[in-house]
């Protein structure tokens, strides 16, 4: 529904743009980004670590479901000044400990205490997913203009979408004993203002060098569900103690932050391909590590953190109906 909803509002805003005045010139952007999450990767798993002579109760080793660099991709449209920008990044990583000694303990760091769990002659896997979206509506307009150097302002609306989902398993070899399940699901949509400035140096007659820096204030809510289901051999969930959830939801206010650098070259008069690096940084959110700490030491949900996406990105420029 939401995805559906989204889609809808995308089309609605491109056509609102395009209607303003057909006779005039339309740029379309299409640009592949290259981005890497931080402060998104989790720790799922711990087991006893301990060299010779050591206390094992101290020495635990983490193990980490790490989130790399992944694709994603930007549409823009601009016509007589007005833009619509839609950004989409996804990411789904998987990642597991396997004990195959009856004395190697291993223990799924997510769970709540009174369900807590560890286990040897087993696999416990994580499974993490990543889906940031953000749909971004606004009118820009010339504030210097300078031999080769000019710049433009922007005030509008932006919309942002993160779901961030964890599914922690741990499978034992047996098939009399129960596995155990923990599930995180964390939903932020926030919507509100957003504003910024640009600026264009002149290289050369092809040549440009350009800077975007914004800021968006949003409102919205963050919601949360924690999920601990026992999987017996003959099946799951028989009572509340085998199938036990937490759900919350928390309205927030999110700053957010976002900047490009950007080298474009004019391969022709309607025609430009440029080159970026991009930082977008949010506050306020919370994360899933948050989440899985907040359950596992029974203290109340907290969305305080932050996190963000940065990389390297391509794109392609093209003018339709003028130069």
């Amino acid at each position: 529904m939401k995805k559906g909803i989204l889609f809808s509002a995308f089309l609605l805003m491109a056509l609102m743009v395009l209607s303003v005045r057909p006779s005039s010139a339309t740029s379309v952007d299409i640009e592949v980004l290259y981005l890497e999450p931080t402060g998104m990767d989790t720790s799922y798993a711990s087991q006893d670590f301990y060299p010779s002579g050591t206390n094992p109760t101290v020495n635990l080793k983490l193990e980490t479901v790490d989130h790399p660099y992944a694709p994603a991709y930007r549409l823009g449209v601009e016509h007589q000044g007005w833009h619509l920008s839609y950004l989409s990044f996804s990411d789904d990583e998987k990642d597991s400990i396997t004990s195959n000694s009856s004395t190697d303990d291993i223990y799924p760091s997510t769970s709540h205490p009174e369900l807590e769990r560890n286990c040897n002659l087993c696999t416990i896997s994580a499974d993490s997913e990543i889906k940031f979206r953000t749909l971004s509506f606004y009118r820009e307009n010339t504030l210097a203009q300078s031999g080769s150097f000019s710049a433009n302002y922007r005030i509008g609306l932006r919309y942002v979408s993160l779901e961030r989902d964890l599914d922690v398993l741990l499978d034992r070899v047996s098939a009399t004993l129960n596995d155990y399940k923990d599930t995180y699901n964390m939903d932020t949509s926030a919507f509100g203002l957003t504003g910024g400035v640009n600026g264009n140096w002149a290289l050369s007659t092809a040549l440009n060098l350009g800077f975007d820096i914004g800021l968006s204030l949003l409102y919205g809510s963050t919601d949360g569900k924690y999920k601990f289901t026992t999987i017996r051999p003959g099946g799951a969930c028989i009572n509340n103690w085998d199938c036990y959830v937490i759900k919350w939801d928390k309205d927030i206010i999110t700053p957010m932050f976002d900047m490009a650098l950007r080298l474009s070259y004019g391969v022709l008069d309607n025609l430009s391909v440029y080159a970026a690096y991009n930082l977008i940084y949010l506050t306020n959110v919370g994360t899933i590590q948050e989440f899985v700490d907040d359950v596992a030491e029974v203290r109340n949900i907290q969305v305080n953190q932050s996190l963000g996406f940065h990389g390297p990105s391509v794109g392609v420029r093209y003018l339709i109906g003028g130069k």
